[in-house]
């Protein structure tokens, strides 16, 4: 088979880009007869591709059609993040939040690839595509790529200035209500003891900053930028806790990490993270439950426990090996269809 594969899916600097490029290297295992051949605007020296994956450059819309159609001849299959495809193609869109991706793609797409139950109900409901064609294909969590020395974990503390216990928190557009939540849960705990945000803007760290110092919890508050991959799963291994703040649809990847790696979460409610976490984060309703929850297990730390002994479980029922399988039967069914899928020699 030959996939034309838009490489904005495999950006590392989001969940999906992750995720998507973990998929293709478990692809390239079980099918390493494919030919992936992954098109671009942008120079992609600096990306890390799957081994199975060729990267060459063509434009987007009607650049796009027709370089592939003169230059890509044999395509069986375009995979992308929802963008205009080629319409003579078989399109498959993987589907990370519904105000990015394009209606009219989703809508001519022979499959949409879900990795939560509320993205496929998004799909159906506020996109209008048809339920057999959306599909439900949970990921994984995305594990360290490198080995990891003293050396290493030294240099990242240094880096974020974070000491011997802090709490992690990926910032977003619901951050000042964990820095609220923070401020009523610090009460009573030891000076030391530090949340450290990432993932911030400019302007998100400066308004942020204010209102760390409006709540008197400045000191104890670390805001930075985004944070290196590498460092990530430095991070959650040498956290207390992860605090996460719910609300979206897309797959929680952080908090299965986090579940993967032994590390409790305390998270807003929301739809995603409930149905991948389930029993195994621990769910608080508003920002009062969130302070009790991070003051009681930073208290107690024996109380995380039976929190880190269930995210280990549950992280374990999702791996890619799995994922993969129902991306390739995708596939192979739409390429079969259409009558261009390649016999094997």
């Amino acid at each position: 088979m030959r996939i034309a594969l838009d490489l904005s899916l495999l950006d590392h600097g989001r969940p999906t880009g992750r995720a998507m490029s973990r998929l293709y290297e478990e692809l390239s295992a079980l099918r390493p007869d494919w030919e992936v051949v992954g098109y671009h605007r942008q120079p992609v020296e600096a990306m890390r591709l799957p081994t199975n994956v060729t990267p060459r450059r063509l434009g987007f819309g009607q650049e796009f059609i027709g370089a592939l159609t003169g230059r890509l001849a044999g395509v069986d299959l375009v995979h992308s993040n929802g963008r205009p495809t080629l319409a003579g193609a078989a399109a498959v869109v993987t589907l990370d939040h519904v105000r990015a991706v394009d209606r009219e793609a989703a809508a001519r797409a022979r499959a949409v690839m879900c990795a939560t139950s509320a993205l496929r109900h998004q799909a159906i409901w506020q996109l209008g595509v048809d339920p057999q064609r959306v599909h439900l294909t949970p990921w994984a969590a995305v594990e360290a790529s490198e080995t990891v020395s003293g050396r290493r974990v030294r240099q990242a503390m240094e880096r974020y200035r974070v000491g011997r216990s802090f709490v992690l928190h990926f910032g977003g557009r619901k951050t000042t209500e964990v820095l609220a939540a923070w401020a009523a849960a610090r009460r009573g705990l030891a000076a030391h003891t530090q949340l450290l945000v990432v993932g911030l803007d400019g302007p998100s760290q400066t308004a942020l900053s204010r209102e760390a110092a409006r709540l008197g919890v400045e000191s104890s508050v670390l805001l930075h930028g985004w944070a290196d991959e590498a460092d990530v799963p430095l991070l959650l291994t040498f956290a207390e806790m992860l605090v996460h703040v719910g609300g979206s649809s897309s797959f929680p990847s952080r908090v299965l990490e986090a579940m993967r790696l032994g590390l409790m979460v305390v998270s807003g409610p929301g739809p995603a993270v409930e149905e991948i976490g389930a029993d195994a984060v621990c769910f608080a309703q508003d920002g009062a439950e969130m302070a009790r929850a991070i003051r009681r297990a930073l208290k107690r730390p024996g109380a995380r426990d039976a929190w880190i002994e269930r995210g280990r479980r549950r992280a374990a029922a999702y791996n890619w090996k799995r994922c993969a399988l129902a991306y390739a039967d995708v596939f192979e069914t739409i390429a079969s269809s259409r009558g261009w899928l390649r016999q094997a020699a």
